[in-house]
């Protein structure tokens, strides 16, 4: 099986040494129904970023305005870039420290830094 790209937690740094990285997303498009996108390793990238899968799917469903399935299928046609897109922006909302940028948070409190977060 080959192995998933990887992309920094933090999408900003093009650091190829960076600690914190992630999974590329995987979508695989069906031609069935109009048109539908299986998202693949959803479940492996909600463990590599520590964030609970059901709120990155509420997330995404929020911000596309598509439904997806609990087996990770949506009527829609996205793209990797799309979903990509969504989310590093749920990242940066939930995950990533608003002082010291680093995907620390523990219950609103950074682990790397100290500071508290609501």
């Amino acid at each position: 099986m080959a192995q998933a790209k990887k992309k920094n937690i933090c999408s900003d740094q093009d650091d190829l040494f960076a600690r914190y990285k992630r999974d590329i997303i995987q979508i695989q498009v069906q031609a069935k129904n109009g048109g539908q996108t299986k998202l693949l390793n959803l479940d492996t990238i909600s463990k590599q970023i520590k964030l609970d899968k059901s709120v990155i799917v509420k997330n995404m469903q929020k911000s596309l305005g598509v439904k997806i399935r609990p087996d990770d299928t949506t009527n829609a046609k996205l793209t990797v870039d799309q979903l990509e897109d969504e989310l590093d922006k749920i990242i940066a909302k939930r995950v990533l420290c608003k002082t010291c940028g680093l995907p620390e948070l523990d219950r609103d409190n950074c682990k790397a830094c100290g500071s508290k977060h609501k």
